[in-house]
């Protein structure tokens, strides 16, 4: 009976430390060790372990592209960035790491110019994400709730116009926010974004092999999926070239 019990034990601690070998927590931390000692193929497959349960972050994003950078996997460690700069769109180590990984990729997309307004709209909508755009939306009109209550439950005139002033601009903020939070979903609804994933490929001008090449991409691009035919798919680049590739050679984001 004693033996029975003794086995029985020790498959129970046997199966409690596999199992807590791979919760979340110790498999991120194994990927982590392994990065730090330099086995950045061990950490790639650890991290890789994590995006199979279903586990996303942009920690986990972050330091995926990192360890394929480190191997000078181009297209990986540039869809990884892109992975993790949606989590986290202000991050600057993300976008510091993003620059030099794009400075590995063969192709220079020169983007086509935007004009002041659009640059400076672009720039503080990508402040934040939508979720915390619509939190603030809410937060703002809350505090304009807030506001208007004191307002009448005060007596004194000051008082009723001071509250009644910041009323007016928390309902105001709060409108703005939601129309940013709204534009933003909107936009990540309407725009698909991929990264070429294939060393080289050529854009052909129809969607089929026998047309004529519209130029060459390679590893690393960031392309636009504008549309979809049988195996290809419609891409635009930042310059505004457009054309069809083939649905293997991308992966999107």
């Amino acid at each position: 009976m004693k033996t029975i019990l003794y086995i029985l034990l020790f498959l129970g601690v046997s199966f409690s430390g596999k199992a807590q070998d791979t919760s979340p927590k110790n498999l991120f931390n194994q990927a982590t060790q392994a990065y730090a000692d330099e086995a950045y193929d061990k950490a790639i497959a650890t991290y890789n372990q994590l995006l199979e349960q279903g586990q996303t972050s942009a920690a986990l994003y972050y330091n995926l592209a990192n360890a394929y950078y480190k191997l000078n996997q181009v297209a990986e460690s540039i869809y990884y960035y892109e992975k993790a700069l949606q989590l986290s769109p202000n991050d600057k180590d993300i976008h510091n790491n993003l620059s030099f990984a794009k400075n590995m990729a063969l192709d220079a997309i020169e983007e086509q110019p935007k004009t002041g307004l659009t640059r400076i709209y672009d720039k503080l909508s990508s402040i934040f994400d939508t979720t915390t755009w619509a939190w603030l939306s809410i937060l703002f009109m809350l505090l304009g709730s807030l506001c208007i209550g004191v307002y009448f439950f005060t007596g004194s005139s000051f008082k009723k116009r001071l509250f009644f002033s910041f009323s007016m601009l928390s309902f105001f903020l709060g409108v703005l926010t939601s129309v940013v939070a709204f534009q933003q979903q909107q936009y990540l609804q309407a725009n698909t974004y991929a990264i070429v994933f294939e060393e080289e490929v050529s854009v052909k001008s129809e969607p089929n092999n026998s047309s004529s090449n519209a130029f060459l991409l390679h590893a690393g691009t960031k392309v636009e999926v504008l549309d979809s035919f049988n195996t290809f798919v419609k891409i635009a680049l930042a310059d505004g070239r457009e054309g069809w590739i083939t649905e293997k050679a991308v992966k999107q984001l």
